[in-house]
């Protein structure tokens, strides 16, 4: 779409303003008050319907130049090779702007940039009769000549939005420029170097790096199997430690304690210097018990 020409007349500050806007760029001036923000709300205002002065249509009359009691804005144009024209009438407000989704837009960059992310999206998409669908996308893509594998890589954030897709792209960047780093051993990348860069020489017996390999890995297998076959000889061995406690605790007069006596009583008989025993008869101090009795305490 392009403006022709623009015709106002008691606008706002504005008493009669024309201009022919063939060339491809038209440039305003003068000083303060002269109406340059008039035009602006004049030509916004036949495009689009939209008014910042006054909140109803009824009160279109305060936009008319003071003094006066009617007005007009006509702005003329093309579109695609058609010719169209845009007319308000004042004070009624009166008028049809052209039917084009993008205009307001075009003429308050702000609100492009004021846009949830979804919907600035869905808008460019639609302005550009474009699409995110993924196989016209890879068709177009393979057609500029975009190495196939890179074009897999893309094609799953195709419609998960511009942010999404950017901060994909940037992980994708920087782990890039890490792997690159450690290929060439510590080299931070840059695109003038990656031109330039070359290996360094290898070693002499770098030839021979394949069969050290093998023979370090023939090393770590004997170590694991060494390694296997110790920790089995060191659960048979804790088996055996197991065993022989077991049957330990199970031989008679073991109390599962140090030694294989222990003290039946602590108490002493307030007549006789012996302690108490686990039998009903009571011994002199000293005293050792055969079989299935107890010793006497020595205490």
């Amino acid at each position: 779409m392009k403006i022709s020409s623009i015709a106002i007349q008691n606008f706002l500050g504005i008493r009669e303003f024309t201009a022919c806007t063939e060339n491809p760029v038209t440039l305003i001036s003068g000083t303060n008050g002269a109406g340059k923000s008039s035009i602006q709300e004049a030509i916004r205002l036949a495009l689009t319907g939209e008014f910042e002065r006054v909140a109803h249509k009824k009160d279109f009359s305060r936009l008319v130049h003071e003094g006066e009691k009617r007005g007009f804005i006509v702005i003329s144009g093309t579109d695609k090779g058609q010719e169209w024209t845009a007319v308000v009438d004042l004070p009624s407000g009166k008028g049809q702007p052209p039917n084009d989704t993008t205009l307001p837009f075009v003429l308050d960059a702000q609100r492009f940039a004021h846009l949830p992310p979804n919907e600035r999206r869905a808008f460019l998409l639609g302005m550009l009769g474009a699409t995110a669908n993924g196989v016209p996308i890879r068709g177009r893509l393979a057609e500029r000549g975009c190495e196939k594998t890179k074009v897999e890589q893309i094609a799953p954030f195709l419609r998960i939005g511009f942010d999404a897709a950017q901060k994909e792209a940037a992980a994708h960047a920087r782990d890039a420029k890490a792997y690159w780093k450690t290929v060439t051993g510590g080299e931070t990348w840059g695109s003038a170097k990656v031109a330039d860069w070359h290996p360094a020489p290898l070693p002499l017996d770098a030839e021979k790096a394949v069969d050290f390999h093998n023979d370090a890995l023939g090393k770590l297998k004997d170590v694991e199997t060494w390694l296997e076959s110790a920790q089995r000889e060191l659960g048979a061995a804790n088996e055996r430690l197991s065993a022989w406690q077991r049957e330990k605790d199970a031989r008679p007069g073991h109390s599962g304690m140090d030694g294989n006596r222990r003290c039946v009583g602590t108490r002493r008989h307030p007549r006789r210097n012996t302690c108490r025993s686990t039998g009903s008869d009571q011994r002199p101090a000293g005293t050792v018990l055969t079989g299935r009795r107890m010793a006497a305490c020595p205490h």
